[in-house]
């Protein structure tokens, strides 16, 4: 394959450029980063060639490594897990301690003081609040532990204090590393234009992993993955709705604990209360995650376009109804709530 490439040694700026790829079957011309981004690789005699695909595999990578380690290597999860605990502390010193030493720094001013409005929605207050995204996703699952409720002794007690540790100690990680990467990221519009901007839970005889579950899992993970192969626009819409999904059980299930408590009917016992202040914090929880469901189905910028609109809302009220409709038509007469399972112990 053999590969022109238009840059000059002396321009440095950050206007994005074409790099045009030929063979004997197809002519492939893709953005890739700036000019200088260009002339370093065609110094070192090589081509940039990142294309969406790539991403793609990379994820679907990572979903065969995680069937790996949940079906094969299923009975070393323990170690496995304690083993990523020790990388994800030395990960953090490992890659956070040469940014203080060797990046170069912004100021403090700038840090702190400058804010970008680049959706243009002539507002940078609003334009923050659309921003609200990011954050959450960094502190939302803290919850999952809860799924290991049947798994761990004294899960009343446990599982709280786990979910609490989680979302502290990881907060205080995360808020030290947002902070190392505004001050050393330079300049953000230089760096948004480089190349590198981008029913099956039965548990089978003879094994003691849900393997169905696991599988299907895989699959629906792989096709998923699949549709950013076509259309990256289509494939971020529904991981957009993921988000919106999340937000919405967890004010169902804010919303029930704060109605009970309201009506005065009694609660199950627990090891775990937040006594009489659990009507605050749920309240006070329930209007913030309205408030961020509102803010998440903002498009990216104003002015949408088709292909940039924030279809997540549509798609949401779309399986809600769906959802819905199965429910009245046979999921009433077959459910049963786990409440109804729960023995009660006088």
């Amino acid at each position: 394959m053999e590969a022109s490439i238009e840059a000059k040694a002396d321009v440095y700026h950050s206007a994005p450029i074409e790099v045009a790829c030929e063979s004997d079957e197809q002519l492939v011309i893709e953005k890739h980063g700036t000019q200088r981004d260009v002339h370093d690789m065609a110094r070192m005699g090589k081509v940039q060639l990142l294309r969406r695909w790539h991403g793609s595999l990379i994820a679907i990578a990572l979903v065969f490594f995680s069937l790996f380690l949940n079906t094969v290597l299923a009975q070393n999860l323990p170690s496995i897990e304690g083993v990523i605990l020790v990388l994800h502390f030395l990960g953090f010193i490992a890659i956070l301690v040469p940014l203080w030493v060797l990046a170069p720094k912004s100021s403090a001013r700038d840090v702190f003081t400058t804010f970008n409005d680049g959706g243009d929605w002539r507002s940078t207050g609003l334009a923050v609040l659309i921003g609200i995204l990011s954050p959450q996703l960094s502190l939302i699952g803290p919850d999952a532990a809860v799924h290991m409720s049947e798994e761990v002794r004294n899960a009343s007690k446990t599982i709280p204090r786990i979910m609490l540790a989680t979302m502290l100690l990881n907060g205080a990680l995360g808020f030290i590393m947002l902070i190392t990467l505004c001050f050393c990221i330079g300049n953000l519009q230089d760096v948004l234009q480089t190349a590198t901007g981008y029913p099956f839970i039965q548990v089978r005889p003879g094994r003691d992993i849900p393997l169905n579950a696991i599988l299907a899992t895989t699959v629906f993970s792989i096709l998923l993955i699949s549709i950013s192969f076509g259309s990256t626009i289509a494939f971020n819409q529904l991981t957009a709705l993921g988000t919106v999904a999340l937000l919405s059980s967890y004010m169902v299930s804010i919303g029930c604990m704060a109605m009970l408590r309201i009506k005065g009917r009694p609660l199950l016992r627990c090891h775990f209360s937040l006594g009489r202040y659990g009507l605050v914090v749920n309240i006070l929880a329930f209007l913030f995650l309205m408030f961020s469901f509102v803010m998440i189905c903002f498009p990216p910028a104003r002015d949408p376009t088709l292909q940039s609109m924030n279809w997540s809302i549509v798609i949401f009220s779309g399986v809600l109804a769906l959802s819905w409709c199965y429910y009245l038509a046979t999921a009433r007469h077959k459910y049963v709530g786990p409440v109804r399972l729960v023995k009660r112990v006088e």
